[in-house]
């Protein structure tokens, strides 16, 4: 299923967000721009609903964090992912719901979370 076009279009229109990569359905932006992306997730109306990490040990940005939005209405859904070491931005201000979820990242990885508590 594809995004709207309004949604794509706007990221798109985005000038001070530097894409790693942007497809119809996925985002990869850096740590710096998380924050950015999740907010403009918000605005249009996504709501998280997961949030899980991939270790690469050998690499030196060694975790890629995934978070996984939805659209309740059209069921589409949308990933941000981010390269990070051991320390990534937290969502929690924008998401309350992204507490438990960040904890369980950490459980699982270790990854910590800025502001989290």
């Amino acid at each position: 299923m594809k995004l709207s076009n309004e949604l794509t279009l706007y990221l798109q229109s985005q000038k001070n967000i530097d894409f790693i990569k942007l497809t119809i359905n996925d985002v990869y932006v850096s740590t710096a721009k998380l924050t950015t992306i999740a907010k403009i997730l918000r605005d249009f109306n996504k709501h998280i609903v997961a949030a899980t990490a991939l270790d690469q040990p050998y690499k030196t940005n060694r975790f890629q964090l995934y978070y996984i939005f939805v659209d309740y209405v059209t069921t589409n859904r949308f990933y941000i992912r981010v390269s990070t070491s051991l320390i990534a931005e937290s969502l929690v201000s924008l998401y309350s719901s992204c507490l438990w979820l960040e904890r369980e990242v950490f459980d699982m990885y270790g990854l910590y979370f800025r502001t989290n508590e």
